[in-house]
């Protein structure tokens, strides 16, 4: 693994040892959609799987309103519960994601990323204090 994507990694270790929550993933926005950069490997969702799903089903910005707002609002989104959550937008469904967390990162007035935390499994209640901590993480990407 070279530097980069072991900083990476350990950003998203970072994450989930503050969080709790086990499935951290960190896309590149370019050619209007998301690109996996990592994640970590886990049970629920591995790598490989992870990687193989957004190659069959890109997640293009601007078939997701949710999305859409972050790149535009560049603002932490939590979803408690993706189920019932009207934001929510299918490719959350393709992964299983109970929870999440989405946190946009930014460079100068460009959202070049997104950091995510996803329950998988489970609900979770990401509190204001883990956003903020991936917020700080984000910004170290």
């Amino acid at each position: 693994m070279n530097t980069e994507m072991q900083h990476v990694d350990e950003i998203l270790a970072q994450l989930a040892n503050f969080t709790g929550v086990k499935d951290i993933a960190c896309h590149r926005i370019a050619n209007g959609k998301l690109n996996p950069v990592l994640k970590t490997e886990t049970d629920q969702l591995g790598i490989e799987r992870w990687k193989q799903v957004h190659g069959e089903k890109p997640v293009y910005i601007s078939e997701d309103p949710l999305l859409t707002s972050i790149l535009k609002e560049r603002k932490t989104v939590i979803i408690d519960d993706v189920a019932t959550d009207p934001r929510s937008h299918e490719e959350f469904f393709f992964f299983g994601i109970d929870s999440l967390m989405i946190v946009p990162v930014i460079r100068g007035e460009e959202v070049e990323g997104l950091l995510i935390a996803a329950s998988i499994g489970s609900r979770f209640a990401f509190t204001p204090g883990q956003a903020a901590e991936g917020e700080r993480l984000a910004a170290l990407l």
